[in-house]
């Protein structure tokens, strides 16, 4: 028949884990473990379903602090009740009367009938599924942010390419309409250059011609002086 209770050394071949192991899932975890009135501790086997189960979601990923507050969400807004006294057996160091030293309160959501253990991982699952959710999350934010960093990254040469293009672009559509500037201010030098000559040209024209006509002019009025004499 097996036994109703195991000390940590049974405990610990039964579970495959060191005894240290087990002490420190109860102290951080806050477990209720059984003494001995000899002080030793000694496991149910519904605290060896109970450390198999977190050892599976320790070796999950899961942190003792969420393992701790699932556990303090199932047993607590409930009246204690007592654990039975265990009487009249023997363990393998020889030691009888396992008497309780702390109580273990029912869970709200442990309906009648239901093993606490199966609520235990019910609502850890849950938790382990939430825990999981927040991560995905994060992971997606995390992964947007490394995208756009690694987008931008790989278009910011582009852009500057762009950039630059468009600037030399409009620097030469600037030199070239500057160079028709220039060409065009030549030219109309030039055009002005030509009508002052022009204008030049027509003075010392009507000059010559008034020149040529006043000497014309003398020379018909002495030539008709000497007519007369």
């Amino acid at each position: 028949m097996e036994k109703e209770v195991l000390t940590i050394k049974e405990a610990s071949l039964h579970l495959g884990m060191e005894p240290y192991i087990l002490r420190h899932y109860e102290r951080e975890l806050g477990l209720n473990i059984l003494r001995n009135e000899q002080g030793y501790r000694m496991y149910t086997m519904e605290n060896l379903e109970m450390l198999k189960f977190i050892q599976e979601l320790r070796d999950g990923g899961l942190e003792l602090k969420a393992i701790k507050n699932t556990i303090k969400d199932i047993v607590k807004s409930k009246p204690e009740k007592e654990i039975p006294i265990v009487e009249n057996f023997s363990t393998a160091d020889g030691t009888t009367n396992i008497i309780p030293l702390t109580n273990y309160s029912n869970s709200t959501q442990l309906q009648e009938g239901e093993p606490l253990i199966e609520v235990i991982q019910n609502i850890i699952a849950q938790t382990v599924r939430d825990e999981f959710a927040n991560i995905q999350e994060k992971i997606s934010v995390e992964v947007t942010e490394i995208v756009a960093k690694e987008v931008l990254h790989e278009l910011t040469p582009q852009l500057e390419g762009m950039v630059m293009e468009q600037v030399t672009d409009i620097r030469q559509d600037v030199i070239e309409q500057n160079k028709k500037n220039e060409e065009y201010f030549e030219k109309l030098d030039y055009t002005m250059m030509e009508i002052q000559r022009t204008q030049q040209e027509a003075l010392a024209y009507q000059q010559k011609v008034a020149e040529e006509s006043k000497a014309s002019i003398l020379q018909r009025i002495l030539k008709g002086k000497k007519s007369n004499n």
